[in-house]
């Protein structure tokens, strides 16, 4: 478990505004007063709180002697007096001037008077620093209400409240409201304020800890550097809040366990913190627990040890036995001691952090979750597995709430956020699954309910966007009518565009000063304006015409005995969870179902990847390692053949490495040849005994199978290929990796006559026409050379079609220089245009309006995913279809030769089109095989010619 890392700034504790109300004193008294709150307001500003509550505490003595006990000014005093002792961590002295000073403001001014919004939201604000939220919502609610209706929804002192609340929010893991509230308050603080202020830091600051809290580093990290240098910039290297930078991005690097970048920022860190605030603030605790959070994951338990210690104790000390922060202490000094088999003291303070966080952040809150976690870890170790298991159902139960039940926040952007929150934590997703597997085996348990519940668990670990999109497809083709339909593709867009111009805001507003469009920024906030209240309608209409659209694309698991009334008697469902130490498989029937641990953990399972698929991309046709993939199926698949007696197609639910291998390469029985030179037609391929279908989820077997039907295209194919393209013919359809100096001369728009440079694809044509002439369909369907552009893709009413094809060159993100998305290559325009470039990139697919039973892309690497960091399966071109409208693809794992690949995807076609019964997988199968037998080219046995592509998604007829 990551230690905590979110902080609270110090925050601007202004009642009424010390200026105004001690201007123009009427005694020597008063003119006093006016320089001492002055000179504490400097010196809470500059952080330097002690030497200002000794001035402020002189300001309250004289404010009290010389006015009324009611007076404005006295006030005021308290308030700076209460801020500086808040600074500081003294919050129990805080709480009670705060409570007096909005007291006093409320008698003065009324309750709804602007003066009295500073004292609502500082008394707030100890509130939430004492993880007493009950309390501190209804004062932020109400200071925003007065001063949205005094100062207008753009006032500077409205961002204060927003920031606070959405701090508040954060703080209960309530991350979508959290993040309208921020974005709202660092849009009108950049406004007014500008781009290098103070106020504009921390708000940026909120941002980027809500991003890490969700896992979203890549997110997080610009946000908290701007921050870092604002601070730098505008309060100086040694301000407390460049402490509180500090810490926040070496938090980053210790989560991402780049701890070289992290442990020098938090020495750093907590230098200037013990400098600023004294050795016993609670945010030098704050530091104190993460620092040794480090070296404990070091296993420098000497030196962690100390430092959880003394951070526990300022905690207590300061913020008394039941606070959050006292909680994150107990939490991690139980970890240092578990990791030390101290399991008596950890058991200790796990059960004392477990029952504050309950008791203050609620049973439903992340944290909780996390130390449920931790207990079930530790009971697992002691062989108390009915303890653990019971602890971890809790904690999954609340992981799951919080992505399936999930609050609603800006569509798109919140949807995001969840998803990437549930893949920060899906270690406790995968160890609820181990312990369910562990505890049947030890209770001898045989009934179908561990098995189930561990399925359910099993696919939340590994909730996937393109699973996500798949289920919209098929909830826009459930609607039936036309007209909702259209609605339910219209939110889809909607929500896509507004995660697209989310991406552009966080962009905009990362930039350095020296760097930023702030007529870009506005605009793009106009523009989410605008997508959101759009989106809202929609949501509305749909709400009230189609009460069945929630139930379609809820984020819901799949449960077991649905997933077997989808089956036909001769499928069977592979679902795959890959862990750290072994592995899981599910093996489920109409009739039957199994629940199987494999002995291959995550770093095992991807080395054998690799060598399999070195010898797979590589086009010299390199020996294949048959006694390697013999060994795979030992772990993988042989386990699973005892309840596959009847079966003759597979549905393959993948995870991990196996995303990227067709399970047809994987070899079952031993070869008795030579493993060093086999002769490939004979070797016991698995293609050879089943035919295969990939799904991105097991939800999508619903989606697929219930709810999106068939197409009701009026034309049975449309096909493009052969584009028009300037270099030799290599017969490699897709070896488009040329060494270009860029693909792109100006952004956004591809360089023409570098893309005309690419090899021909003469033979692409027969290809196409061959599909066209199996499917029935004229030349008319037929776009080749000059008519097989990008243009007409975009064009033409594609809703008429049910089975596309594109046979061309496919481009992998990143694999030319300036592609950073999934692309096919069409022929090019003489001038390059948004329109048509010749690249129809997976973005520009998304767009695309579809209702096909199918797209063939007879391409190369057209299963690859979007380019991204850790991107999921089938994540680029495939997911863009899928989007667009099409129940099922044809795909390629690697480059493929030109000419083998026309034979497979042409007798693929055939098949299909000949018999009526046969679906697109059994029909891939048999192709498979007919090239696997070509005498007059026996190369091709060679799985590199017959096995890159794969199904996915409805592979039935």
């Amino acid at each position: 478990m990551s230690v905590s890392t979110q902080c609270c700034n110090a925050s601007k504790w202004i009642l009424i505004g010390c200026l105004v109300l001690c201007a123009n004193p009427a005694s020597a008294q008063g003119d006093e007063l006016s320089k001492l709150n002055a000179s504490a307001a400097e010196l809470l500003r500059t952080g330097k709180y002690a030497q200002g509550i000794e001035v402020a505490e002189k300001a309250l003595a004289l404010a009290e002697r010389v006015f009324d006990p009611i007076h404005p000014k006295v006030a005021l005093t308290i308030s700076n007096l209460a801020g500086l002792y808040q600074a500081q961590g003294q919050y129990a002295k805080a709480e009670p001037l705060f409570a007096r000073a909005l007291a006093i403001s409320e008698k003065v001014w009324g309750a709804e008077h602007r003066n009295v919004t500073g004292s609502l939201n500082n008394l707030g604000n100890v509130y939430v620093a004492l993880g007493q939220y009950a309390k501190a919502e209804p004062l932020y609610v109400r200071g925003l209400a007065i001063r949205e209706k005094m100062l207008g929804a753009e006032h500077a002192e409205v961002a204060l409240s927003l920031n606070n609340l959405g701090r508040m929010y954060a703080s209960q893991g309530q991350y979508a409201k959290a993040e309208l509230h921020f974005e709202r308050a660092l849009a009108i603080r950049e406004k007014h304020l500008g781009a290098e202020h103070r106020d504009v830091a921390s708000s940026i600051n909120e941002l980027a800890g809500l991003y890490f809290a969700q896992g979203q580093y890549a997110k997080a990290e610009p946000f908290y550097v701007r921050a870092l240098s604002i601070r730098e910039k505008v309060l100086g290297a040694e301000h407390p809040s460049v402490a509180s930078s500090l810490n926040n991005l070496a938090d980053l690097y210790h989560a991402q366990r780049q701890y070289a970048k992290a442990e020098p920022l938090y020495a750093r860190a907590l230098a200037m913190g013990e400098k600023a605030w004294g050795a016993e603030h609670p945010y030098v605790a704050t530091i104190l627990n993460n620092l040794a959070g480090l070296y404990r994951e070091q296993g420098q338990y000497a030196r962690a040890e100390p430092l959880y210690a003394r951070s526990l104790a300022i905690g207590e000390k300061v913020l008394g036995a039941e606070h959050p922060n006292v909680a994150t202490s107990l939490n991690n000094l139980a970890l240092l001691h578990q990791a030390q088999g101290r399991y008596a003291k950890a058991e200790q303070l796990y059960g004392r952090a477990l029952a504050i966080r309950e008791k203050v952040l609620g049973a439903e809150h992340p944290s909780v979750a996390a130390s449920l976690h931790n207990l079930s870890i530790l009971h697992r170790k002691q062989g108390r597995d009915s303890e653990a298991l019971s602890m971890v159902r809790r904690s999954t139960t609340i992981m799951r709430r919080r992505f399936v039940d999930a609050a609603p926040g800006r569509a798109g952007t919140a949807e995001t956020g969840q998803l990437s929150e549930l893949h920060a934590r899906r270690r406790v997703l995968v160890g609820h699954v181990e312990l369910v597997h562990r505890y049947a085996l030890v209770a001898n348990l045989t009934d179908a309910a561990s098995s189930s519940e561990a399925f359910e668990i099993a696919q939340l670990a590994r909730a996937s966007d393109t699973g996500a999109v798949l289920g919209q497809m098929a909830a826009r083709f459930g609607a039936g009518d036309s007209d909702l339909a259209q609605l339910v593709r219209a939110r889809q867009d909607g929500a896509a565009r507004l995660r697209a111009l989310d991406a552009k805001l966080v962009a905009a507003i990362s930039r350095p000063a020296d760097r930023r469009d702030s007529a870009l920024t506005d605009q793009v906030r106009k523009d989410i304006a605008a997508a959101q209240s759009s989106l809202d309608a929609i949501d509305t209409t749909l709400n009230q015409r189609f009460p069945d659209y929630q139930v379609l694309v809820s984020k819901s698991p799949l449960m077991l005995p649905e997933a077997q009334a989808l089956l036909e008697p001769k499928e069977a469902l592979l679902s795959y969870l890959i862990s750290e130490k072994e592995s899981y498989l599910w093996v489920v029937r109409r009739d039957r179902q199994a629940f199987i641990k494999l002995d291959l953990g995550k770093e095992a399972l991807d080395q054998r990847v690799k060598v399999l698929r070195r010898a797979l991309e590589d086009s010299r046709v390199v020996p294949y390692p048959v006694v390697a993939a013999q060994e795979l199926h030992q772990f993988i698949f042989a386990p699973a053949l005892p309840y596959l007696d009847g079966v003759t197609s597979l549905l393959i639910v993948a995870d991990g490495a196996l995303q990227s291998l067709p399970f047809g390469v994987l070899v079952g029985a031993k070869y008795g040849g030579d493993p060093l030179v086999p002769i490939y037609r004979n070797v016991d391929w698995l293609a050879k005994r089943y035919a295969m279908t990939t799904l991105p989820s097991e939800a999508s077997l619903k989606a697929l199978r219930k709810f999106s039907g068939t197409a009701a295209a009026p034309e049975p194919f449309l096909g493009f290929g052969d584009p028009v393209f300037d270099g030799g013919s290599t017969g490699a359809v897709g070896s488009a990796n040329r060494n270009f100096a860029s693909l792109f001369k100006s952004r956004g728009v591809a360089d023409v006559t570098e893309l005309a440079k690419l090899e021909r694809l003469p033979e692409t044509a027969d290809e196409v026409l061959g599909m066209a002439k199996a499917f029935g369909a004229g030349q008319q369907f037929v776009r080749l050379r000059e008519q097989a552009t990008e243009a007409q893709v975009k064009q033409m009413d594609l809703t008429r079609y049910r089975t596309l094809a594109f046979s061309t060159h496919g481009i992998v993100a990143g694999e030319m220089k300036g592609v950073v998305e999934p692309a096919l290559v069409l022929t090019p325009p003489k001038t390059a245009t948004e329109l048509d470039d010749g690249l129809l990139t997976a973005s520009e697919i998304t767009q695309l309006k579809l209702n096909a039973d199918w797209v063939i892309l007879s391409a190369c690497n057209t299963a690859a995913t979007d380019g991204t960091p850790g991107a999921e399966g089938f994540s680029g071109l495939a997911r863009a279809f899928l989007y667009a409208g099409s129940r099922s693809m044809l795909v390629s794992h690697w480059p493929v030769e030109s000419l083998a690949t026309m034979q497979l995807v042409g007798d693929t076609v055939r098949f299909v089109s000949e018999d009526a019964k046969l679906g697109r997988a059994e029909a891939l199968q048999k192709a498979m095989l007919a090239l696997m037998a070509d005498k007059a080219n026996p190369v091709r046995a060679h799985p590199f010619f017959w096995a890159p592509f794969v199904v996915v998604g409805e592979g039935r007829r």
